[in-house]
């Protein structure tokens, strides 16, 4: 009896000892499954560190041809949504057409034939401690 005891509490020891591990791998993997879905989905459209797709946003196609409307909620707070968006687009080669900062900050980006709104605001009492709701709109740029 006293042999099962102390193969029950060696056993027991060594999953606890490798439960943090497993956990940790996982939300690696997680998080790289994340950010290769992101890539493959929205192509040249970086997102805020700390994003979350909501559940009625719409995606027609993947990559660099994608339209659609996406619902984030970010982490982030609606003024660093805002510098983000600002800064890191450019380097992904779209060029900013106009921008609006004020209680619903709005960027109008456009690229090749295509354009993407930004509408970024306060959350509220977002859940999952989200700070900013952002609405990226994208559509094909309007012909002249």
């Amino acid at each position: 009896m006293k042999k099962i005891f102390l193969i029950g509490c060696c056993l027991l020891l060594v999953a606890c000892a490798s439960s943090p591990m497993s956990s940790f791998n996982e939300e690696q993997n997680a998080t790289n499954d994340n950010e290769q879905t992101q890539s493959r989905l929205l192509g040249d459209m970086p997102l805020p560190p700390g994003s979350v797709l909501k559940k009625d946003s719409l995606i027609l196609g993947s990559g660099l041809a994608w339209t659609g409307r996406l619902n984030i909620g970010s982490t982030s707070t609606p003024m660093q949504s805002y510098v983000f968006f600002r800064d890191e687009f450019p380097k992904q080669s779209w060029t900013l057409v106009s921008s609006v900062t004020s209680k619903k900050s709005v960027l109008v980006f456009l690229k090749n034939d295509r354009s993407v709104t930004i509408e970024i605001e306060d959350a509220g009492f977002g859940l999952g401690g989200e700070k900013s709701a952002i609405l990226l709109t994208v559509a094909p740029k309007p012909s002249k």
